[in-house]
C-alpha cells in the first residue's frame, strides 16, 4: 500500500514476528518502536512471542546507528518480580550485541492495585537499544528550567585598567525549556480515550509512540513494529511522515489496522 499524497511506503504483514523480520533486508530499519507481550499479563489469543529469535532479528535488521524502543514491565510471581524486562535487556546487550543506550521510565498517571506487601505500581520500562551509537537523537525539550533567563555562570563582569566593564561570561542565557529527563509522565491509552472501548488488551498511548518516534527518527526514515498489536506505532509514524513496516500475528488485529489506515486522509486520522 502506498500513500499518493504523502508518497510514503506502508507495509503490513501477518506472521510470527521473527519470521516476518527474516524477510527484511539486513541493516534496513531506522527505528523499531514496540511493546511486546510480557509475562502473560494479557491474553493475546493464545499467541506467544519467540523472544530470542525476535531479538536476533531486531539486531539484524537495524541499520548501524538504528534504535529499538522496547517497552516492557514485569509481573509478580511467587511474591517476586520476574525481572523479565531486565533479562531481555541483558540478552539484547550480551547476545545480540546492541547497546542499552538509555533506559526510560514511563510514569503513568494511575496506579495498579498491588498485593499487601508491594508498593503501588505506576511505571513501565522503555529500553533504548541501539546498533552502535544512535544516529538520530532529537530530544524533546519540555522540561521547565528553574533558572530560565539567567546566565549559566551568572552575569560576572570585571573593570579593566581603562575603566571599562568587561562581561566575563558571554554565553547565552538559559532557555525556558530544557531536554526531557528519562522519566516520561503521561496517560495510558484508556485515559487518552476515556469514552472509547479499546479493541486491544494493551494499546500503547499515542503520545508515547509519537514522542519516541520524534526523538529517535527523522521524516522519511523507516519505522517498524514487528509486534504491532493495534498499530499505534505505525499510525503515529505515518502521520509524522515516516515510512512504515508493521507485522502482527493476529489476523483480526491486522484487519483492524488496515481499516484504520484506509481512513487516513492527508496523513491524519
Amino acid at each position: 500500500m502506498k500513500s499518493q499524497k504523502m508518497n510514503l511506503k506502508l507495509t503490513i504483514t501477518n506472521k510470527d514476528a521473527a519470521e516476518a523480520m527474516a524477510e527484511l533486508q539486513e541493516d534496513s530499519v531506522d527505528l523499531i518502536v514496540t511493546s511486546p507481550p510480557y509475562d502473560e499479563l494479557r491474553n493475546y489469543s493464545g499467541h506467544r512471542l519467540n523472544f530470542p529469535e525476535t531479538a536476533k532479528q531486531i539486531s539484524r535488521v537495524l541499520k548501524p546507528g538504528g534504535v529499538c524502543c522496547w517497552n516492557v514491565a514485569d509481573a509478580i510471581v511467587g511474591n517476586s518480580e520476574t525481572l523479565t524486562s531486565f533479562r531481555q535487556a541483558i540478552y539484547f546487550k550480551d547476545v545480540c550485541l546492541l547497546n542499552v543506550s538509555d533506559t526510560l521510565i514511563w510514569k503513568k498517571l494511575h496506579v495498579a492495585a498491588p498485593n499487601s506487601r508491594q508498593s503501588h505500581q505506576m511505571h513501565e520500562f522503555i529500553f533504548i537499544l541501539s546498533k552502535g551509537v544512535p544516529k538520530t537523537f532529537n530530544p524533546i525539550k519540555d522540561r521547565k528550567n528553574k533558572w530560565f533567563g539567567k546566565s549559566p555562570f551568572g552575569q560576572n563582569s570585571k573593570r579593566g585598567v581603562d575603566g571599562k566593564m568587561t562581561l566575563l561570561n558571554s554565553r547565552k542565557p538559559i532557555s525556558e525549556f530544557g531536554k526531557r529527563s528519562n522519566v516520561w509522565e503521561g496517560k495510558s491509552r484508556a485515559q487518552e480515550n476515556p469514552c472509547a472501548k479499546l479493541r486491544h488488551p494493551a494499546m500503547m498511548p499515542r503520545w508515547l509512540a509519537r514522542d519516541l518516534i520524534l526523538t529517535w527518527s527523522n521524516p522519511g526514515d523507516l519505522v517498524a513494529d514487528p509486534i504491532a498489536g493495534s498499530g499505534t506505532t505505525g499510525i503515529e509514524a505515518y502521520k509524522l511522515g515516516r515510512n512504515v513496516w508493521l507485522n502482527e500475528i493476529n489476523p483480526e488485529d491486522v484487519e483492524a489496522m488496515q481499516k484504520d489506515f484506509s481512513q487516513i486522509n492527508g496523513g491524519f486520522l
